[in-house]
């Protein structure tokens, strides 16, 4: 995230034309092809199985799942969103945050509630 924004002010483009986009699935791959799994079914994923939630990369700010201590696939949550708020948007970076595939949420609008709570913060 911080060399796309660098490069994107290099680009000479301002903070209030940006808009980060935060994904409403799990972006995960094997050596094979790529796939991607939704929010509302991806914590149908046992735990007991070897999947393993409850990891972090500082660097991209958000979770990743680990499946038999390999890495498996990174998302985003309350959590990772909050923080990339107070980051970016906090720090007039960026204006705004914008989610896609509104149809991969979970009843309970978890994320696109920590989106709107993002947005909407007054940061000092």
């Amino acid at each position: 995230m911080e060399r796309t924004l660098a490069e994107y002010e290099n680009a000479g483009y301002a903070a209030s034309q940006v808009v980060l986009g935060i994904p409403f699935y799990v972006r995960h791959s094997f050596e094979t092809s790529p796939s991607v799994i939704d929010y509302k079914d991806f914590y149908l994923y046992p735990q007991s199985v070897g999947y393993n939630f409850n990891n972090w990369d500082e660097n991209a700010m958000c979770p990743y799942v680990t499946y038999n201590g390999e890495f498996w696939g990174s998302y985003d949550n309350v959590v990772s969103i909050a923080a990339k708020g107070e980051r970016y948007i906090g720090t007039n970076r960026a204006r705004g945050l914008m989610y896609w595939d509104a149809g991969a949420h979970d009843i309970d609008y978890t994320l696109a509630t920590a989106c709107w709570q993002a947005v909407t913060k007054v940061y000092e």
